[in-house]
């Protein structure tokens, strides 16, 4: 059967030329004349198309046909090669008019009145996406047949075109019917995204993006996606289905130091942040009745939970802090892992090593005071407010050096912990309080290195004094660093 359907494969193959004057038809067969003026009701939207409108609506039917096969045969057809991604490419290729507009800075006149717009074309293209989505991440060789083909190449850049067509649908005057609608802008975005971001997966598929010409605007774009500026309009589902495409490619790039880095750069830490505050610790996810169609507040609640713990594994991943899953473990970012400590404090950014995210979202959405850990509702407003200070103060359309995007983290400092006395990772105060009895060691993950610093603590108050007696000789100090050790603590 499946090789019956390869060989019909080659029935698809349409002759694409971006440069020349198409043909376009409408329904019926009747075609445009030189001038472009429609005789049919129809439109730019088969440009690129030799053959017209009517070669790109029976390429799109095939597609479809091969989209319903993939959903009902999904294993069996990741045991093929899929032999078309040349031919799909070649039609998701934007058309001369499209580059053209997307050059252009105005409100938007030139983008909605290229192909790519048209409701048409756009179905088109959504349709050959799905298609490519659903046969390269069911193996691992369509997947590097993919980014062999330029495919992400091609992919960023339909990306990139309806990303700032997304941005000025709400400029668009008129009502042409034929023009892109908002739910199609956000279905192509998000097979897009999640297609990249599960090739992301592969070492080639990393390479292929570090490879792009234009990195820093990919990163800027995919940080967009995550912070929810990108649309003026969206659907509050889809807009979380689509951020959670996106951190999911977060956690695999991460693993490549150049990509961890350029992310990094583009702001995308301060959006993961808020994520993080927006877990509810009571929500029992197995419970939410997601056939409810009444009330959808329980379903967007659990989505936000999923994208909690998303975002708590890709900051884990940027920082380096997983290493002891080889699947999990990225190169070790210093800078981000002290960015980490600042935001989180240093107990609690340890969690950010755990698989398990679990006790890191608890932990940052309750009011929570132990030996080891202090956090409560003014910390969790103060840090809300610092994410939203970073991010409003870094240029919008830049990716920084880590030292620039981190520079707005100098100087801060928890309003709650001013005063508290902490040493080897242990707020004293709170360790007395609990006392030996009630367990309070119970909260210290090196015993060995608290006992340390608190004799130094004490030998630098000894060695402070003023009336220590004639002839006194200072302690020594034993070498420490507790920063350190917390954060190689893996």
């Amino acid at each position: 059967m499946f090789e019956a359907i390869q060989n019909a494969y080659e029935l698809l193959l349409p002759i694409i030329d971006n440069e020349q004057e198409m043909r376009i038809f409408d329904v019926s067969g009747v075609e445009d004349d030189k001038e472009g003026n429609i005789t049919g009701g129809c439109s730019n939207s088969a440009e690129g198309f030799t053959g017209g409108r009517s070669q790109m609506e029976t390429l799109q039917l095939l597609v479809k046909t091969q989209i319903l096969i993939c959903k009902r045969f999904e294993t069996d057809i990741g045991k093929y090669k899929y032999p078309a991604y040349q031919i799909l490419l070649s039609c998701l290729k934007l058309t001369s008019s499209c580059r053209e507009s997307r050059e252009k800075d105005d409100c938007g006149d030139h983008i909605f009145s290229s192909s790519f717009c048209t409701e048409r074309r756009a179905l088109f293209v959504r349709d050959s996406v799905e298609l490519i989505f659903r046969t390269c991440l069911v193996s691992p060789l369509n997947a590097e047949e993919l980014v062999t083909e330029s495919g992400i190449a091609i992919l960023y850049s339909i990306f990139d075109f309806y990303l700032h067509a997304g941005s000025l649908l709400e400029k668009r005057t008129g009502n042409d019917s034929d023009r892109v609608s908002d739910e199609t802008v956000h279905e192509i975005l998000s097979l897009v995204v999640h297609t990249i971001a599960g090739v992301a997966y592969y070492e080639s598929g990393r390479c292929a993006i570090e490879s792009l010409p234009n990195l820093s605007e990919f990163c800027l774009n995919w940080r967009r996606c995550i912070d929810g500026k990108y649309l003026s309009k969206t659907k509050q589902a889809t807009d979380l289905l689509l951020k959670k495409f996106a951190v999911e490619g977060v956690a695999n790039m991460a693993k490549s130091g150049i990509l961890q880095n350029a992310l990094v750069g583009s702001g995308i830490l301060w959006p993961l942040g808020r994520f993080l505050l927006g877990f509810d610790p009571t929500l029992d996810e197995s419970s939410v009745l997601r056939d409810n169609t009444d009330d959808d507040i329980g379903v967007s609640q659990a989505s936000s939970n999923t994208l909690a713990r998303l975002s708590a594994r890709a900051l884990g991943m940027l920082s380096g802090f997983l290493q002891q899953d080889p699947k999990l473990a990225t190169p070790r970012n210093l800078e981000v892992q002290a960015a980490m400590n600042t935001i989180l404090t240093s107990p609690i950014a340890l969690l950010l090593r755990n698989k398990r995210t679990s006790e890191i979202l608890r932990t940052l959405n309750t009011n929570l005071e132990s030996p080891a850990k202090i956090w409560n509702i003014e910390m969790r407003g103060e840090l809300m407010n610092l994410l939203s200070t970073v991010e409003v103060n870094r240029p919008e359309g830049k990716v920084q050096t880590l030292s620039e995007e981190l520079d707005g983290l100098f100087g801060f400092e928890y309003r709650t912990l001013k005063d508290e006395l902490q040493i080897g990772g242990i707020y004293v105060r709170v360790f007395n309080k609990i006392g030996l009895e009630n367990g309070s060691l119970r909260d210290v993950i090196d015993p060995g290195l608290f006992a340390k610093e608190l004799i130094n603590y004490i030998a630098r108050c000894i060695n402070d004094c003023d009336d220590l007696p004639e002839g006194w000789i200072e302690l020594d100090l034993s070498e420490t660093n507790v920063g350190e050790c917390i954060v190689s603590n893996t």
